[in-house]
């Protein structure tokens, strides 16, 4: 199946922004490997944030997407005192055993 190639706006970090790309159904959020943004200063710093600690990822980007009202809302999902500690050790250990239920 062919993917469609649109522009599109949508906001990131309270500044709109344009792309032209191919996107997994249609969704914006969802861009592939091939897309190109043009990354603003706040944009660069949350990613260096993203890339070396990896609790501040997972406390802002980790989301769920449920509808309401037919629409679907982005809600982010909050850790436990026990997740992040395992998001931190994972980082500072090669290996972990862990035993967890789903």
């Amino acid at each position: 199946m062919a993917r469609k190639t649109n522009r599109v706006k949508f906001e990131v970090f309270g500044k709109e922004m344009v792309a032209e790309e191919q996107y997994y159904l249609g969704d914006h959020t969802l861009p592939t490997a091939q897309s190109k943004f043009e990354w603003s200063e706040e944009m660069v710093e949350a990613y260096d944030k993203c890339k070396n600690d990896i609790t501040y990822f997972a406390e802002n980007f980790f989301i769920i997407i449920t509808p309401v009202d037919g629409k679907p809302k982005r809600i982010p999902i909050p850790l436990r005192d026990y997740q992040k500690k395992f998001l931190d050790d994972s980082m500072k250990h090669k290996r972990i055993l862990a035993l967890q239920s789903r």
